[in-house]
């Protein structure tokens, strides 16, 4: 037991009740934005010596949170139920950090504490208007295209499909629409919508015109913070997390398959991309990886002046993953692997600017290499095997496994990529 006693009063009760409220505020206020679990513990503990409070304990589940406060013999305990999807929310994760930095040099009541943390999670104003992140999603899906094969003349049926998609589940949300059946049916009526534009062009990548949509909503974060989780022995969190994004994956497997089965056209051509050399190809894939990462920001709300290093680090990365693919012929999770290193040291450095975790810069801009494609085609094999009325050829089956296994091995250099240099660079497990 600490040595410490609280410090808060209010009108001249004690406040313990008070406390573990602004506990229980803060945890579900990093939970719900997408702060992974050693973040959320440690700022708890941060806010706990601030208030040199007794001893306190926090338990994490995907659908709880626990907090007990240790006095003497005495366990006052409170449980938080998770109210809603848990979204990155960079500008909330960032406000938090300055409150919490703020607390060492200035002195916050419990309830002015409670007003700062309410004041950061609701000014929806700085979120910026609504139909900017319908065009960031369109940028981020032409983006996703561009970088998987997709054709110029495939383009012209991913954005309309694109900002169809953004724009529905932006009415889905203000509805308060349960979240996997608003993302089935946005995504259904999207797909179709693109499959039903792509039969009339005259393009080879057809099929990729109709992923490229659903990629921007690949739950790239949720995989890598649930993989930080788990490295990090929270594996409660962690596996939920890994849930809800195989969760999303099928939701949007299942999304591609209907419009395949319902138009009669070939959408299995895929042109294989090529590039004239080295250099234009990393260039190339740097930029449009630097615009989908600035895209992907956007839709997870961070503040303007970190929109120019989003797309940096995009570049960064996507361009040395390209680099030695094409130049030194690497295979691609290895080159993944060094694309998040290279911008896992550039986010540390930007880190020291901006009261944001490292981990959380780097890994928005590694997103654009999470094999979301790789994903998808190897889920759709899936549902054509179980659904298939005769015996699926052997080849067809190992085609299926190397595609999943080629994601989670990506997915897991892409984790590895990250957490590692800034566990060298920082000397602690990173933290989202």
């Amino acid at each position: 037991m600490s040595e410490n006693k609280p410090i808060e009063t209010v009108d001249g009760h004690s406040t313990a009740s008070a406390n573990l409220d602004l506990y229980l505020l803060l945890a579900r206020l990093l939970f719900q934005n997408g702060a992974s679990a050693s973040r959320i513990i440690d700022s708890v503990a941060q806010l706990r010596r601030y208030l040199r409070d007794y001893d306190v304990n926090v338990s994490l589940a995907y659908e709880s949170i626990t907090i007990t406060r240790e006095n003497g013999e005495i366990l006052e305990t409170k449980v938080g139920k998770r109210r809603s999807v848990a979204m990155l929310n960079v500008r909330v994760l960032q406000g938090i950090s300055k409150l919490l930095k703020a607390m060492r040099e200035d002195k916050y009541s419990v309830e002015e504490i409670r007003t700062h943390l309410k004041v950061i999670t609701e000014n929806e104003a700085l979120n910026g208007p609504w139909w900017w992140a319908v065009i960031a999603f369109c940028i981020a899906a032409v983006g996703f295209g561009l970088l998987n094969g997709a054709d110029n003349v495939a383009l012209l049926a991913v954005i309309p499909a694109a900002l169809l998609l953004a724009y529905i589940r932006h009415k889905f949300s203000k509805l308060k629409f349960h979240f996997h059946a608003a993302l089935l049916l946005s995504t259904l009526i999207s797909t179709l919508v693109a499959a039903g534009i792509v039969t009339f062009l005259p393009t080879n990548t057809a099929m990729v015109a109709i992923i490229a949509i659903l990629l921007p909503l690949v739950p790239g974060f949720p995989l890598v913070t649930g993989g930080i989780d788990v490295f990090c022995n929270y594996n409660s969190i962690g596996v939920g997390r890994f849930t809800f994004a195989i969760m999303n994956i099928w939701v949007l497997t299942i999304s591609l398959v209907l419009p395949l089965m319902l138009f009669p056209h070939d959408f299995s051509n895929i042109a294989v991309v090529t590039y004239h050399n080295v250099c234009y190809g990393v260039i190339r894939d740097g930029i449009v990886a630097g615009a989908a990462s600035l895209a992907l920001s956007i839709m997870f709300k961070a503040p303007k002046k970190l929109w120019i290093w989003f797309f940096v680090g995009g570049f960064i990365a996507r361009a040395v993953r390209t680099y030695l693919v094409l130049g030194w012929h690497i295979n691609m999770p290895f080159g993944a692997f060094c694309g998040a290193v290279a911008v896992a040291f550039c986010a540390y450095f930007m880190s020291k600017k901006e009261r944001l975790p490292a981990s959380t810069l780097a890994m928005i801009c590694v997103l654009p290499m999470i094999p979301g494609y790789l994903m998808m085609n190897g889920f759709d094999n899936l549902a054509v095997m179980l659904n298939s009325p005769t015996m699926i050829p052997y080849e067809f089956f190992i085609h299926t496994i190397q595609l999943l296994l080629n994601a989670i091995y990506i997915v897991a250099a892409l984790i590895t990529g990250v957490i590692f240099p800034l566990m060298i660079v920082q000397r602690r497990l990173p933290k989202i």
